[in-house]
């Protein structure tokens, strides 16, 4: 039989084409989606002979009977290495779990919200082996799966979490633990002059400060944003005031981190504006903590910062580890360092923030367990060197908004914990020994930052101009202020900083219109010397010092042609002294300026109608009626003698 090839590719792409769907409909059969389950609170630590205890929100519902389900629960070996604990982040453990304890959800402990409590007791090696517990093999990080399953059959639902295990209490030193605790929100002026801050950011740093009252003070280093509490300050709504003096009863007891108003980085920003910023900055934050901020501690976490042109701004500097060259050997960041820029020698003692422990902290994390993973990424690092003194800072990514729900657990397990501390400054930035020469770091070039728009150093000098009238409006002018520090922001690409500028230009417009000189119109003067009223309309809310000047090519001003005035009231007058140079109508300009000259805020012209003789048109004028009086008498006296003469 002759074989045809083409019948034989026919018969198997036919073959192939009748399996698709059927492979398509098994797959996703083979594979269904697996939920996760929610994590309410867990035992931070355990010690030999303790309860592991975790508490799940309510399982999602499920189309298979509550009979026909149950939780498993599998501890895997302790993680050897922090690269390995980073894997079982997200990846069920590859490990075979060391026991599995199962719970039928019919006889699970079940409150009535649906919350579910299981436990895991843990084997006491001084005592009898009891098979209801677990054997843990050392102290160490244990990943631990909880997966809700059908009875032999598919897992519907999962959560990977940690058991931290501390079977005898260390002899050395704990593990010292620092906290940057922001308080912040996005930018809240808007480049229109008003505040833009959400229901939900207010409410959650309300929560943020009324969760730290409750909890322990060391090791809290609270990093208020200058800029969101002036906005707090300035709101009417009562969430705001709420959530201003919850934040202001936190600078009581509690390290309260100096900073910036922003941080500036452009490439008009000076060291003018960098000391503006702090200057701002410091000021917001001693009026409403009733004390000057920690003056020598700061942090720096973003690239763009322009601090990092200069030498650091404190004496000591926490510093997110992005943010350095990289160094020869890999290590965990668990001492104090020093730093230095690159082009020079001058060197701060620092703690680096590792960006392991900062990524533990994302806005779309479960909150409850993103604190507990946390704990065991701080508990990984002891265990790394168990017994030696060191210290970590965590210091959250610029993104996050502190949550209650992750800092309640965190701190929590901190104070609770046998081999970690929340510990203050001084201990944080303190040497292992007196002897300990710390290693040094450098620290990276910033990028060049985008490019300003062409009207910024135009916007800068008229807001500095505008500002010189504003003595008495310094809300006003510290609004002008602000946003032209946020215009030079690191927060921003050039779309952003243009919006602000052409922000700022619209406000200095309507600023400007709130002055009024009275518009056409003429005034007339009867004699050569007089005065002529100006009426300046001011409908600004403060009291505005201005120039006021007059102009005009046929009149003179004895008493000067320049008036520094104040409007403190809606309608001020001010009146100048003026010569007049001759009889007839000509223009009189007026200009109301800022204080300094540079800002025009109101032009008008009137017009001068004067009816005075000037001194050569008198002379004249006298002159010609001499001569038509002389030459009237002589005509009458000739005409006269002419009558007179006898006939002959």
């Amino acid at each position: 039989m002759r074989f045809n090839k083409a019948f034989f590719v026919a018969i198997v792409a036919g073959l192939v084409l009748s399996l698709m769907p059927t492979v398509g409909a098994s797959a996703a059969t083979a594979t269904p989606r697996i939920r996760a389950l929610v994590l309410r609170s867990q035992t931070p630590w355990v010690g030999k002979g303790g309860t592991f205890q975790i508490r799940l929100g309510s399982p999602p519902p499920q189309t298979a009977s509550p009979a026909d389900l149950e939780f498993a629960i599998a501890v895997h070996p302790a993680s050897g290495t922090r690269s390995a604990f980073t894997q079982t982040l997200t990846n069920r453990p590859t490990t075979s779990p060391l026991a599995v304890i199962t719970t039928a959800v019919t006889e699970a402990v079940t409150d009535e919200s649906g919350a579910v409590t299981l436990d895991v007791g843990i084997q006491d090696p001084a005592l009898p082996r009891d098979r209801t517990r677990v054997g843990l093999r050392g102290a160490g990080v244990y990943p631990v799966a909880v997966d809700l399953r059908s009875v032999g059959g598919p897992v519907h639902a999962r959560l990977l979490t940690h058991l931290i295990f501390v079977p005898e209490t260390p002899t050395g030193p704990k593990l010292a633990v620092g906290m940057v605790v922001p308080i912040r929100a996005p930018l809240a002026l808007r480049p229109d002059g008003t505040d833009r801050l959400t229901a939900a950011d207010v409410t959650a740093i309300t929560a943020v400060a009324t969760t730290l009252a409750t909890l322990p003070t060391a090791g809290v280093l609270v990093a208020p944003s200058p800029e969101t509490l002036a906005a707090l300050s300035r709101g009417s709504r009562e969430i705001d005031t709420a959530a201003f003096l919850a934040v202001r009863s936190l600078g009581a007891e509690r390290s309260v981190l100096v900073a910036p108003f922003v941080a500036t980085q452009t490439p008009e920003s000076t060291a003018g504006d960098r000391t503006e910023s702090l200057t701002r900055g410091n000021t917001i934050l001693t009026n409403v903590f009733g004390n000057p901020p920690d003056s020598n501690l700061s942090v720096i976490d973003d690239p763009n910062d322009d601090r990092l042109e200069a030498d650091p701004p404190t004496a000591r500097v926490i510093v997110a580890d992005k943010l350095l060259q990289p160094a020869a050997q890999r290590v965990t960041n668990a001492e104090p360092v020093l730093i230095r820029r690159a082009n020079n020698r001058t060197t701060t003692p620092a703690l680096i923030s590792d960006s392991g422990l900062a990524a533990h902290l994302d806005n779309d994390a479960p909150p409850v367990l993103a604190a507990h993973h946390l704990l065991a990424d701080i508990a990984t690092i002891y265990f790394d060197s168990p017994g030696r003194f060191r210290s970590v800072v965590v210091n959250p990514p610029p993104t996050w908004r502190a949550n209650a729900s992750v800092l309640g657990p965190l701190l929590a397990g901190l104070e609770s914990s046998p081999i970690v501390a929340a510990a203050p400054v001084d201990r944080l930035f303190e040497p292992a020994t007196p002897n300990t020469t710390p290693r040094t770091r450098v620290l990276l070039n910033p990028p060049t930052p985008p490019p300003s728009p062409a009207a910024f150093a135009t916007t800068r000098r008229s807001i500095a101009s505008m500002q010189s009238m504003m003595v008495d409006g310094p809300a006003v002018a510290q609004s002008f202020t602000d946003r032209l520090l946020i215009a030079e922001s690191a927060a921003f690409d050039s779309a952003g900083r243009r919006s602000y500028v052409e922000g700022l230009a619209k406000a200095i417009e309507a600023e400007r219109g709130k002055f009024r000189l009275p518009t056409g119109g003429s005034l007339t003067l009867t004699s050569r010397r007089g005065g002529i009223p100006v009426t300046v309309q001011s409908k600004a809310s403060y009291p505005a010092h201005v120039l006021l000047q007059v102009a005009s090519d046929r009149l003179r001003f004895p008493g000067g042609s320049t008036k520094l005035i104040t409007l403190s009231h809606e309608n001020t007058t001010q009146r100048f002294t003026v010569q007049s140079l001759g009889s007839g109508a000509f223009p009189l300009r007026i200009l109301l300026k800022s204080p300094d000259g540079r800002v025009v805020l109101s032009d008008s012209r009137l017009t001068i109608r004067s009816t005075n003789a000037s001194g050569v048109g008198i002379a004249l004028s006298v002159g010609a009626l001499l001569f038509l009086i002389i030459w009237w008498i002589r005509h009458h006296h000739k005409r006269r003698g002419s009558h007179l003469e006898p006939v002959g």
